[in-house]
């Protein structure tokens, strides 16, 4: 009986490892569009809407920094996520899609380089864009303007992949 509870709480704390650090489908996807088409530096520039299967007509995405700061309290996140929205806990890099006003699918990326590679989707900040001035961690896209600049780079024993959203003034 000792045996089966040891390997239920053993398998218990795996399973949630899993789920915090798994990467959900639009990450898997823009890791396979950043294999397939990486020049030889490992760059290549993607569409977010053509790696997604759902309507969506706004993506929020936000640098792991975004909680520590404060952001998600801010008049326009709030205006444009709602009062009760939550994020998870943790330093994590975010894309939140919307439709019509409403959150449809939000995936999210631990911020460690040091988490196995297999997990390692980085959102860079860009000084290059506006939205990533101070005080902003984040910046709010329509569909047609989610492009990511991406990147791999070889690590450990697979890849780690960057993303940097282009954003228009």
């Amino acid at each position: 009986m000792v045996l089966l509870l040891l390997f239920w709480a053993v398998g218990a704390i795996i399973l949630h490892f899993y789920r915090k650090h798994a990467v959900g489908p639009i990450g898997k996807n823009i890791m396979s569009e950043i294999d397939r088409c990486a020049d030889a530096d490992g760059d290549c520039t993607i569409d977010l809407q053509e790696l997604t299967d759902f309507e969506w007509d706004t993506v929020a995405v936000f640098h792991q920094d975004a909680k520590v700061r404060g952001e998600y309290e801010s008049e326009e996140v709030i205006c444009l996520l709602g009062n009760d929205y939550e994020p998870s806990p943790g330093y994590r890099s975010r894309l939140i899609f919307l439709n019509d006003g409403e959150i449809i699918y939000e995936e999210s990326y631990p911020a460690s380089i040091e988490s196995s590679s297999e997990f390692n989707i980085c959102i860079l900040q860009s000084s290059d864009h506006p939205w990533w001035e101070e005080p902003h961690s984040y910046c709010i896209l329509s569909a047609e303007d989610a492009i990511i600049d991406a990147s791999r780079f070889a690590y450990k024993s697979g890849y780690g992949y960057q993303l940097t959203f282009q954003v228009k003034e």
